[in-house]
């Protein structure tokens, strides 16, 4: 890890660094954690937002093990609006946030594959549930997938409401899908 620095400045948290290396390796010598058992409340996103003080968070260079390739430069922001993460690097770059009213947006996330031409583009929007215990009540992904095994790009979409939904592929310009599939996900049988 390179040199940090942390000022408080009106009323805002600010961390700069150089770099920050992270070795998810690490996380397995962690001791393990109790079960949750039904009296325990579950985590409340908005409760975890009401928490956070004002921060913004620089690093030039954020590089997790064991996905070195996909470092980039990071910013983590939390203001009156809710948190923004914005992340640049060579084979991977987007920005993501998250409202007061638990919107996730997912603004741009490209993703290229190491060592390959292979590119895959999403945005859309996740609202996410009340508690980190349950899965988001709706969506609307888009997404775009560009490879070498087919002429054209490759069009993605993925909503849903409660646990029920739709994907669809479809190459660019066609309307005929390759791939066009409703869902229904099972929390209680465990299968989708």
């Amino acid at each position: 890890a390179g040199p940090l620095s942390l000022t408080y400045q009106q009323r805002q948290w600010n961390l700069q660094g150089d770099s920050l290396d992270i070795d998810t390796h690490c996380l397995e010598s962690l001791p393990p954690q109790p079960q949750a058992t039904d009296s325990d409340i579950p985590l409340s996103i908005a409760d975890i937002q009401n928490q956070l003080p004002l921060f913004n968070i620089t690093l030039d260079k954020l590089r997790i093990t064991p996905w070195d390739s996909y470092q980039g430069r990071a910013v983590v922001t939390n203001s009156a609006e809710g948190q923004r993460l914005a992340f640049q690097g060579d084979l991977v770059s987007g920005i993501v946030s998250l409202n007061n009213q638990q919107m996730l947006t997912l603004e741009s996330l490209k993703l290229q594959i190491p060592d390959s031409d292979d590119v895959i583009q999403l945005n859309g929007d996740v609202k996410v549930p009340v508690s980190l215990d349950e899965i988001p009540e709706q969506g609307d992904i888009h997404g775009e997938f560009v490879t070498s095994y087919v002429e054209k790009p490759l069009l993605m979409k993925l909503n849903w409401q409660q646990k029920k939904g739709h994907l669809t592929i479809t190459p660019e310009g066609e309307e005929q899908s390759l791939l066009d599939v409703p869902w229904e996900l099972s929390i209680a049988e465990k299968r989708l």
